[in-house]
């Protein structure tokens, strides 16, 4: 029986434990890095070391391995396509694809999805572009009180900032805002909320929907 083989792309502690999990199965793992993950080196078949933007080398490792579908593991590669690209290359993936991504990369489009849809649990909220007034957004404050302040796009989980805890007043939010325009990002604003956060992901297959365990962090609990 010939094993499936499988392309992770990624490098990280979150993709060394995809391979891991993944190696539980009878499958040769080929894994697209961007820098070498000793972890996952050892449990590869293969190893291609390359920028995770490089379609062209992701093409090339593609057409010398021919797995039988990829596992993505960053949001980045996710925003710019590449799910599309393997897709085009006959090779399906776990992971969105580039419009899908859009709900993980972009704050705006979500709330906005969400609206249109008349999904329920909505915070109030308001987008603001790069060349809106810093009154407009003080006087938002003002009706909602206490907010949180977020990029619009990606920022590798470090893009929210909460009023009373990592800003402590309207003038600390206006200069994360300026932060962000100079960026040429928008921001979103939005009441905070207070609760636990969780995570749900679900596998998809277009008919049925398997959901995963339930998984919680706290960055901020223990040293380092």
């Amino acid at each position: 029986m010939v094993n499936d083989k499988i392309l992770l792309v990624g490098q990280g502690a979150r993709e060394h434990a995809i391979a891991k999990a993944l190696k539980k199965s009878e499958v040769d793992l080929f894994a697209f890095m961007k820098a070498k993950n000793p972890g996952i080196a050892k449990l590869s078949t293969k190893v291609k070391i390359a920028k995770l933007d490089d379609f062209d080398a992701l093409g090339d490792f593609v057409k010398e391995v021919q797995p039988d579908f990829a596992v993505i593991g960053p949001e980045n590669p996710l925003a710019n396509g590449i799910v599309d690209f393997l897709l085009e290359k006959g090779v399906e993936s776990i992971g969105p694809t580039k419009s899908a991504a859009r709900i993980e990369s972009s704050k705006s489009f979500t709330r906005d999805l969400l609206t249109k849809y008349k999904i329920p649990g909505q915070p109030h909220y308001k987008i603001f572009a790069p060349d809106t007034v810093l009154i407009e957004i003080s006087e938002y404050i003002a009706q909602l009180g206490m907010v949180a302040a977020k990029r619009d796009g990606l920022a590798g989980g470090k893009g929210v900032k909460l009023m009373g805890e990592h800003l402590k007043d309207v003038d600390e939010v206006l200069d994360f805002c300026q932060e962000v325009f100079a960026k040429g990002e928008a921001i979103v604003l939005e009441e905070l909320l207070v609760g636990e956060e969780f995570s749900l992901q679900c596998f998809v297959s277009g008919e049925e929907i398997f959901p995963s365990p339930i998984a919680q962090d706290h960055k901020r609990a223990y040293d380092g």
